[in-house]
């Protein structure tokens, strides 16, 4: 018998394939007595996320080791006038003691490894002193320190002076930004002008969840009744900007209120998110809405390194109080026990 027809059904809600093979009277042929029919199954389809996820992790990383790679050719011919290995040795830091010639990991002698232990026990105690004394350091301190800044380097968005730092954590400054932003082209402030502005800068500091958080700031600025109706009077979903000034995260198209913004790859905002995401959402919307993105960023990010500051003038100083206090706490802990 001529098998002649081969016919093949997909099944997409259960990812198989089905086919059998017939002759030309259509009836199923047979192979070693058993009928030529029968399904094979694929794996479930998985979306680009995961994947895209590493290629992002993967693209950040080469550029943090361009950065510092920068930062080892500008200092270089300094370095290698004190000592020539000091790269190498950090090159092989990573690797098991037998397999490296290199005995200490960053400096040339025990001593003086152990010495750098005992004065610096985190970077940020390296930094701190670099940034407060004017006395001339080994240039390997200034270099470890440089590396690990560019590393970490955050963002640049701001142009911060060394000098006005109070300026950066001053909320009466950003607030205003916000207000006449949302105040433009004649539309409503949705709250009340005369609105505590410190109870709005103690709810954006106080440490809560997301869902309280925004209980509280709703509760402030409009007495926990927040307007809904976006149109003529409020331009944006002013319950989602809440939201998001709290951390949380919300749908593009119910914030601005279009419907298009709904056929985007990110559909979704947080201001806490990937640098990157953000940049591609507002690249990929009006020019108007990612201003309001970039004020909300604003003032999310003033609570942000308020917290972290604590009142320093800067995030290493920050750091060494939290080292020392906890080194404080430790030793309560051990007196006790």
């Amino acid at each position: 018998m001529k098998c002649e027809n081969y016919f093949v059904g997909l099944d997409i809600g259960t990812d198989s394939v089905g086919y059998a093979v017939t002759n030309s009277s259509y009836d199923l042929c047979k192979f070693k007595g058993e009928p030529m029919w029968g399904v094979t199954l694929f794996d479930e389809a998985q979306l680009a996320v995961e994947r895209r996820n590493f290629r992002v992790a993967r693209r950040r990383l080469d550029r943090r080791q361009q950065r510092v790679k920068l930062i080892q050719e500008l200092f270089a011919k300094e370095i290698a006038k004190i000592d020539a290995d000091f790269y190498r040795r950090i090159k092989e830091s990573y690797l098991y003691p037998e397999n490296t010639d290199q005995k200490v990991r960053l400096f040339v002698t025990y001593a003086e490894q152990k010495s750098y232990i005992n004065k610096y026990p985190t970077i940020h105690h390296l930094i701190s002193e670099l940034m407060k004394s004017d006395e001339e350091h080994d240039a390997r301190l200034v270099y470890i320190a440089c590396a690990w800044l560019v590393a970490h380097r955050g963002h640049f968005l701001s142009e911060v002076d060394k000098h006005s730092v109070d300026k950066v954590t001053d909320f009466g400054e950003i607030y205003e930004e916000l207000i006449s932003f949302i105040k433009r082209d004649e539309y409503s402030l949705p709250w009340s002008e005369d609105v505590n502005i410190d109870a709005i800068e103690d709810a954006l500091k106080a440490k809560l969840g997301v869902t309280k958080k925004t209980k509280l700031l709703a509760e402030v600025l409009f007495g926990g009744k927040a307007p809904k109706v976006i149109g003529e009077t409020y331009e944006y979903n002013y319950d989602l900007v809440v939201k998001l000034l709290c951390g949380g995260k919300c749908s593009l198209k119910d914030l601005f209120g279009k419907d298009e913004y709904d056929d985007l790859e990110e559909k979704s905002l947080a201001l806490n998110m990937d640098d990157e995401k953000l940049a591609n959402i507002m690249q990929s919307i009006d020019e108007t809405d990612a201003q309001l993105i970039t004020v909300l960023k604003s003032v999310y990010d003033w609570s942000v390194l308020v917290d972290i500051l604590k009142g320093k003038q800067s995030i290493s100083e920050a750091k060494v109080a939290v080292y020392e206090q906890h080194s404080r706490d430790l030793k309560a802990i051990k007196s006790f026990v």
